[in-house]
């Protein structure tokens, strides 16, 4: 029988280990996570062993940083208006313009659509700053649907994807493959003659809030999934399973309730975050800039004005906002409380590290993203305030995504983790 054994701490940290994420000296650790006895684990891939994962984890938190810059600069395609500026949908890709001749005929196509009705004094020099940002964002949005099937091909030929998560990986696929068709349907919106009903009674051309704040959805969707995944490849099941053995019945209790909150919180994230695109979408930031007042009211008046009355939640400036203000201080108070009752002091030491660096992340996300949107509010929305705002929002949610991963341990023991705890050596 082989015994087990660890291999050698580095002289210098890894990031595993400054994230938490890197198994201690005092931690007790499955055979596979041993480099010598990992020769002797079954050769079918599998969560359990970390080691041989890191390279496709490398890949998975490489592909969600693209992701989440997909996201900025969507933001700044929004927020600089340039969003309409391309007015033709080539998903096998197209060079840009590359002489006079083709700018100018590039921006005569531009002006046979609504858009420019409202920037007839635009020269082409101007065109070409607003198509430089969305012609970025499609050519990113390419890089990242390259950067992640080119590997998942390679890792699928070599058989080291792990089986537990052939259907996430798929998923990842769907969720990629349609997110281009999504963001063409959004931007034809804006093309349309006929346009949105409320943006048109207001003799604006933009694209429907609603197909917009279905963009954003399915980009932050991409995201968690990512990251959830890339989490679970760090800090496989066994490693909760253990966790969980070595905390008291009493915390243990206590830290399952925590975990409950905490995913209510993340639901009212996910809200706040749509709201925020139909904030964008209808320009209902450039309204009311005082805090925390809305001008000189806590309440506006004619919050339904529109008919169907369900409408007004999407469409109503006023009410938009109040909405995204109330969705935000709450979800702020929300992780407040999870972090309040996470630090008393008989839960607290009994926490992972990596927990407790995550629930501090999380509140302190949550925090600054706040007061970030408060500033970005009463400055009327400057572009370098809106796109940090958008920004803040990934920041967020990849806390809050940590923060309940590392408290996994408070789920009830699958068989397959009571399987790999028991098969698991006591002492190392």
């Amino acid at each position: 029988m082989v015994k087990p054994v660890m291999a050698a701490p580095s002289k210098t940290t890894s990031l595993w280990s400054r994230l938490g994420l890197q198994a201690t000296k005092t931690t007790k650790l499955p055979l596979v996570y041993s480099t010598k006895a990992r020769k002797f684990a079954p050769s079918t891939a599998t969560l359990e062993n970390v080691a041989a994962n890191r390279p496709i984890a490398y890949w998975i938190f490489g592909t969600a940083a693209m992701v989440g810059g997909m996201i900025a600069v969507g933001g700044a395609t929004r927020l600089t208006r340039s969003g309409l500026s391309m007015v033709q949908w080539k998903p096998q890709g197209s060079l840009p313009p590359m002489t006079p001749e083709e700018w100018e005929a590039q921006f005569e196509i531009y002006k046979q659509f609504p858009e420019f009705q409202q920037r007839k004094n635009m020269t082409v020099e101007d065109f070409k700053g607003i198509f430089w940002w969305e012609y970025g964002h499609r050519m990113l949005g390419r890089t990242v649907g390259l950067v992640y099937t080119a590997p998942l091909v390679y890792f699928m030929l070599r058989k080291r994807l792990p089986r537990e998560l052939y259907t996430r990986f798929a998923v990842l696929f769907s969720l990629g493959a349609a997110q281009g068709g999504v963001g063409w349907w959004m931007v034809r919106s804006g093309l349309e003659e006929h346009g949105h009903e409320q943006l048109k009674k207001r003799n604006e051309v933009r694209v429907s809030p609603y197909r917009l704040a279905t963009h954003l959805g399915f980009a932050f969707t991409t995201l968690g999934v990512l990251l959830w995944t890339g989490f679970n490849l760090v800090a496989p099941p066994s490693r909760a399973a253990m966790t969980r053995e070595m905390i008291s019945p009493d915390v243990l209790k206590q830290v399952t309730r925590i975990r409950k909150i905490l995913g209510h919180v993340s639901t009212a994230l996910g809200y706040t975050i749509l709201s925020g695109a139909f904030v964008a979408g209808i320009d209902a930031g450039m309204a009311y800039n005082t805090f925390p007042k809305m001008d000189n009211q806590w309440i506006p008046d004619d919050l339904f004005v529109i008919e169907p009355k369900y409408k007004n939640f999407f469409e109503n400036v006023p009410l938009v906002q109040l909405d995204h203000r109330v969705l935000a201080l709450s979800t702020l108070t929300g992780f407040t409380g999870v972090y309040a009752m996470a630090r008393r002091k008989h839960i607290w030491n009994q926490l992972p590290q990596q927990s407790r660096n995550a629930l501090n992340m999380a509140l302190g996300a949550a925090s600054g993203q706040v007061l970030l949107g408060i500033t970005t509010l009463i400055n009327c929305v400057p572009i370098p305030l809106g796109i940090a705002h958008q920004c803040g929002a990934i920041a967020l949610m990849t806390a809050t995504l940590w923060s309940q991963h590392t408290l996994n341990f408070a789920k009830p023991l699958k068989k397959a983790a009571q399987t790999a705890i028991k098969a698991a050596p006591k002492t190392l």
